[in-house]
């Protein structure tokens, strides 16, 4: 399984480089540690050697407070593009009454 996937990242990357386009990749990651932000691509390092930027999503599911259980966090885990957004995070409220992601800040 990790040959395919890093046979199918080094493709994509240099499919992504010769005609200029950006490519999204979700994967899911290991669910080892409570903070997202310290883990892992799940199944192949190359997901990670090829990406330009990840960018990880999180939320807390547990907490009773409904504000924070609605509250997704992007964070920013890499940027190989500048290295200016590395470390960055925002987040988004989902709203139940509109069904739809919301800035607040």
């Amino acid at each position: 399984e990790r040959r395919g996937i890093d046979k199918a990242m080094l493709a994509l990357k240099d499919s992504s480089t010769k005609y200029n386009y950006v490519l999204f990749n979700i994967c899911h990651l290991n669910d080892d540690s409570d903070d997202f932000r310290s883990c892992s691509i799940r199944g192949s390092r190359a997901v990670h050697m090829y990406s330009d930027y990840e960018i990880y999503l999180g939320r807390d599911t547990e907490t009773e407070d409904k504000n924070l259980r609605n509250t997704l966090t992007f964070f920013v885990k890499k940027d190989r593009e500048t290295g200016e957004d590395t470390g960055k995070s925002f987040e988004l409220k989902y709203d139940s009454k509109k069904k739809k992601f919301i800035d607040f800040f």
